[in-house]
């Protein structure tokens, strides 16, 4: 369990390794454009300059035209700066949630891996016990068989026939005290499934993944699921497979 653990916390943080490359390489994509643009900006300014002074002699229409000229490509140098400036900024945002969601998912599972190592060793605890007295009372019942078959008289008879009665007893209250508390193990695990689905689903949403690299993470999820069933619905945390595939 422990090994199927470190291994989907390694595929998650993969995912997010991916994600950040994706979003690192737009971010690249989006500087080079805003370098270029600067550049044929500078070249263009460049000659207008150089037709200006060309034109200094000409008459002052043709000087008014380059003037006009020149401010329409100040004004749509201005606009295209704006528009990389917002992209880029909303990139930043985006890997940053991104990152942060991603770190949320591995406490999760985290989280839900250590609860079901509790409750494993739990059930263990609660096996033993229950062995331990199914014990005892097979050890009572040959006590009073052999209280039966032999001469030493009703009165150990009766004293052991109280001691199984009482070990009837306690074994009956182990169980309930154990039904109980495997009721609220459950509840427990209930709810932290339902608080992962929420955030997985919250993630998903959130980061609005396009469809190119939604697809891969719904892919990721299944591996999961088949990888590490223990991690998510073996031990009842889910109760279907395919609930995370349906959050995505």
């Amino acid at each position: 369990m422990e090994k199927a653990r470190v291994e989907q916390i390694q595929e998650l943080e993969k995912q997010k390794r991916e994600t950040e490359e994706i979003y690192r390489k737009r971010l690249e994509e989006a500087e080079k454009k805003l370098d270029d643009a600067k550049e044929s900006h500078r070249e263009q300014l460049v000659r207008l300059e150089v037709a200006m002074r060309e034109k200094e002699n000409a008459p002052k229409k043709e000087v008014e035209k380059l003037q006009k000229a020149k401010e329409e490509l100040e004004s749509a140098h201005s606009e295209q700066m704006e528009r990389l400036n917002r992209k880029i900024a909303d990139l930043e945002a985006r890997l940053t949630q991104a990152a942060k969601n991603n770190a949320e998912l591995v406490s999760n599972m985290q989280d839900m891996s250590a609860l079901l190592e509790t409750e494993a060793k739990k059930r263990e605890e609660h096996r033993q016990e229950r062995k331990k007295w199914m014990e005892q009372l097979d050890e009572k019942e040959r006590q009073l068989e052999e209280a039966r078959s032999s001469s030493e008289g009703e009165e150990k008879f009766l004293q052991i026939s109280h001691l199984a009665a009482e070990n009837v007893r306690l074994a009956s209250e182990v169980l309930k005290a154990h039904t109980e508390a495997e009721k609220t193990l459950q509840a427990e695990k209930d709810l932290i499934a339902k608080q992962y689905a929420d955030k997985l689903k919250a993630f998903v949403a959130s980061t609005c993944l396009s469809y190119k690299y939604a697809v891969p993470f719904g892919h990721l999820c299944r591996r999961i699921l088949r990888r590490s069933p223990a991690i998510l619905y073996l031990m009842g945390i889910f109760d279907t497979p395919v609930m995370i595939i349906y959050v995505i």
